[in-house]
């Protein structure tokens, strides 16, 4: 699996994906001709329409890193119609807060003659694109793997003995590996035991170990065990049934978490001021049920969070966690308005097969819906129960004050 760029820790580095990708459609790069370039554009980012994969470019402009997007194709076909490609380039990181919208705004702001605008969100890992921005403009996001550009690129690639195609070809068995390695893991993620164990593991300590298989010592060089495990969740979540509930997937000290939504209690408070919010998610063989309320909000939202938090939901979830199979509460840390319940379902959750997996987080996930039920049950009897009978002998005294009355 070595080559030049895998030696030069390319997995590390998605600048230069970035940089060789704008060179192979730039001018400088005689590895294809103009016509070529064009169709490998129109394959890759137009797939809707016959007519559009035929177009021929004129001019192929592209920059990289500029306005904080990756790569920024400026199109110009034999007609003189101006179109832009905009490409979000993820390797081993994932989308964070609301970048996507924020690229689409500048495109639209800084290049309103290019009358076509393509959004490609470009990943490794198979990752969903998060963004829904009509009111900015009516095209969405399209999801490109590296794999559809190493298949892509190669088919059209000829043997030629000068630099540019020699370059390119290295650079193409680079990508081969990284997706040899991703496939292998996904088909049968318990043969790759260091994926899970050595995530949390610094570098330097993973080059002094011994590794039991070259596919093993290629991700520790790579240090692809986080986004592997990533994408094992995600392979995962595709096939459980979450309905209307979003989830999100990203990590923490090397593990990979996902964190589903399962809504607030809104419904079945009087006050917007009592309204707190649920989740499940699970981490490193831990499935989570948690409760927050302002956790990302101001200091001053935060210590009202916590307050409603420590005097109204904590005594219930403290009192009931045990009768729903949970095994530990979780304090909140410091004065953060948030508390949990956690499970663990084993250490080496890891060496379940894949299709049990999914059969465990169907059965917890569902079991996650009917525990959020049942305490807002609890809490709204209680919430009740406080407000009718503060003091049992005042209400008996107030109970007779109306009889005497009427």
């Amino acid at each position: 699996m070595s080559n030049f760029f895998n030696r030069i820790g390319l997995a590390d580095m998605e600048k230069m994906h970035s940089a060789i990708i704008g060179w192979i459609f730039s001018d400088e790069n005689k590895a294809f001709t103009k016509k070529e370039k064009s169709s490998i554009l129109n394959s890759l980012f137009y797939q809707k329409s016959s007519e559009e994969s035929l177009v021929e470019y004129n001019e192929i402009n592209v920059l990289v890193e500029t306005d904080n997007i990756d790569i920024l194709f400026l199109l110009e076909d034999v007609s003189g119609n101006k179109k832009v490609i905009i490409v979000e380039n993820k390797i081993k990181s994932s989308q964070h807060s609301d970048q996507l919208k924020k690229y689409q705004s500048i495109v639209k702001k800084k290049y309103p003659e290019h009358n076509q605008k393509r959004y490609i969100f470009l990943t490794y890992s198979n990752e969903e694109a998060k963004c829904d921005n009509k009111e900015i403009d009516s095209e969405s996001w399209t999801e490109v793997t590296y794999d559809k550009i190493h298949d892509k690129l190669r088919s059209v690639l000829q043997p030629k003995l000068y630099a540019d195609a020699i370059i390119l070809d290295e650079y193409l068995k680079s990508i081969e590996s990284f997706i040899t390695i991703k496939n292998k893991f996904l088909k049968d993620h318990t043969s790759f035991t260091s994926v899970f164990t050595d995530a949390s593991k610094k570098k330097s300590v993973k080059q002094n170990e011994e590794k039991d298989s070259d596919d093993a010592k290629f991700i520790s060089e790579n240090q692809l065990e986080t986004i592997l495990q990533k994408m094992l969740i995600q392979d995962i979540a595709k096939n459980v049934s979450f309905g209307t509930h979003k989830f999100n997937i990203s990590e923490t000290h090397g593990k990979a978490q996902i964190s589903i939504f399962l809504g607030s209690n809104l419904d079945s408070t009087d006050s917007e001021n009592e309204k707190i919010y649920f989740d499940f998610s699970f981490q490193d063989g831990s499935f989570k049920i948690a409760i927050s309320k302002n956790y990302s909000g101001s200091e001053e939202e935060q210590r009202q969070g916590f307050k409603i938090i420590e005097n109204n939901w904590k005594p219930i979830m403290e009192k009931y966690y045990k009768e729903f199979n949970y095994k530990r509460f979780n304090n909140s840390k410091g004065k953060k308005p948030r508390i949990s319940i956690s499970q663990k379902i084993e250490s080496e959750w890891y060496k379940l097969k894949k299709e049990k997996l999914i059969d465990l987080f169907q059965e917890k996930f569902d079991e996650a819906i009917e525990i959020k039920k049942e305490l807002e049950n609890r809490y709204n009897k209680e919430r009740i129960q406080k407000q009718i009978m503060p003091d049992s002998g005042l209400a008996i005294s107030i109970a007779c004050n109306n009889l005497q009355e009427n």
